[in-house]
């Protein structure tokens, strides 16, 4: 090769390499741009829209937790979850180890209609995890949230019995019993949890005053 034309691709080379930078500048003020705009259509409860830029920004980056996360906020909203299903568990095909997806994916599962599926799920992730006192609660929040009391009360006492520990997560029982109306056995738990810490009896006074006056709890 002459010197001349050694002389050109070393030109072009700095050329391309120069210009690299600048185009990715370019590309990163679009996506900001595009994010700004997403969360102002969100912001104004113009959820379609936020869920359509949402969608061209998370299929240019599916990587960006960000993106993702809008992403599922529109889809939750607007109850698609059919799509809400695809993108969760594309996510986790990238990262099969995140238990907080799992739990999602069951949750929507369950908002879905899917209900066998959903408990197959949970029950899937206390199996893979049956000493993790963590991820009972993130378990039986899932549940929660969708209005299932008596299943999260059922996993908090499977984690007592799992983790050879009778006084573990006796507020969240607690409070669980209280939405069930069953005093009785929320008091028992407060008390569980006095004995534990006896620090917290105001606490715990509060807690019990709140019942209703004609509510047996002895």
């Amino acid at each position: 090769m002459s010197r001349f034309y050694k002389y050109i691709f070393l030109i072009l080379i700095e050329l391309i390499v120069s210009q690299y930078p600048v185009d990715a500048q370019r590309q990163d003020a679009i996506l900001l741009n595009q994010f700004r705009l997403a969360r102002q259509y969100e912001n104004l409860g113009q959820i379609e829209k936020a869920a359509e830029l949402y969608l061209q920004l998370y299929r240019q980056n599916p990587n960006s937790p960000v993106f993702f996360e809008g992403l599922k906020r529109s889809y939750q909203y607007l109850r698609r979850y059919s799509e809400l299903v695809e993108i969760i568990q594309a996510q986790l095909q990238r990262n099969p180890s995140n238990v907080r997806l799992r739990a999602e994916l069951a949750s929507v599962y369950f908002r879905n209609g899917q209900k066998k599926l959903a408990f197959e799920t949970w029950e899937r992730i206390l199996k893979d995890f049956p000493r993790q006192p963590p991820v009972y609660r993130l378990v039986a929040n899932t549940m929660f949230a969708n209005r299932l009391y008596d299943r999260g009360i059922k996993v908090y006492l499977r984690a007592r019995e799992m983790l050879e520990d009778e006084n573990v997560f006796a507020t969240e029982l607690a409070r669980l019993y209280t939405l069930r109306q069953s005093y009785r056995k929320a008091t028992r738990e407060y008390l569980r949890f006095l004995g534990q810490n006896p620090t917290q009896l105001k606490y715990v006074e509060r807690r019990l005053a709140s019942f209703p006056a004609e509510s047996q709890v002895y």
